[in-house]
């Protein structure tokens, strides 16, 4: 959030940057609204689950993608 008043048109910023970062703010509050609902209705054990999942998915994407040879830096 203080990113956004950095980046601001009224203080010289470019503020390019804005919808990334009011989205990156709207994903936090959302799952942070899921994770309240589900601590409260549920059992902690949904949120956790839940987050672990998220976490093992990216780690799994993110070893799929690192290669010795990214295709990006060495191009055809």
């Amino acid at each position: 959030m203080v990113g956004i008043g950095a980046d601001s048109r009224l203080i010289g910023g470019s503020g390019s940057k804005l919808g990334r970062r009011l989205t990156s703010i709207l994903a936090m509050f959302v799952g942070a609204m899921i994770g309240a609902v589900l601590i409260l209705y549920s059992s902690y054990v949904y949120p956790l689950a839940i987050a672990l999942a998220i976490i093992a998915i990216i780690a799994i994407a993110a070893r799929v993608l690192s290669t010795k040879n990214p295709f990006w830096i060495y191009p055809a």
